[in-house]
């Protein structure tokens, strides 16, 4: 194998390495948001949320959750928000890992396209749970911030919360 081969190749694998760490990224992100919004189970248990959100959404109460997930559905719908264009992107991105010859720059811009759709959609979510934390009481905040206190200081972060006074379910 000639020099410009194994250096073409080393190149693919950087880039490809790039790319799955990329999405992967942008759908540990989606992921942590939507799914700690959206992913809960109805009596009073946040499922998925548990596993993959921020200590700032597994502190908000069950009705809380539920409030801010019905806001950011508005607000994706204000704000015709699309998720069917990242189905277009990642075939984009597939035809663009296969082509002959490889073209980086037009995968970047892909990619790039699709970081900023993930952004546009957390800069949402983010606002929609900041306008709830400013609803709240004062009173309520306090409330939350001691859930909130709970969720980055406890030992034990496999424990099972109940969304609604942060305590430890029982079962």
């Amino acid at each position: 194998m000639s020099e410009e081969s194994k250096t073409k190749n080393r190149k693919r694998g950087v880039m490809r390495a790039l790319l799955i760490g990329s999405l992967a990224l942008n759908l540990l992100i989606v992921g942590v948001v939507g799914g700690a919004i959206f992913s809960f189970k109805r009596h009073g248990s946040d499922g998925g949320s548990e596993r993959f959100s921020a200590p700032f959404v597994r502190a908000l109460s069950h009705e809380d959750k539920r409030a801010v997930g019905r806001d950011i559905r508005r607000s994706f719908r204000e704000a015709s928000v699309d998720r069917s264009g990242d189905q277009l992107l990642y075939q984009a991105a597939l035809q663009q890992l296969r082509a002959q010859p490889f073209d980086v720059d037009a995968l970047q811009e892909t990619v790039g396209a699709l970081d900023q759709a993930s952004a546009d959609r957390r800069m949402l979510a983010r606002q929609s749970f900041l306008s709830r934390i400013d609803a709240m009481s004062d009173a309520e905040r306090l409330i939350y911030a001691d859930r909130f206190e709970e969720m980055i200081t406890r030992k034990d972060r496999g424990g099972k919360h109940d969304g609604k006074h942060g305590n430890k379910k029982h079962h």
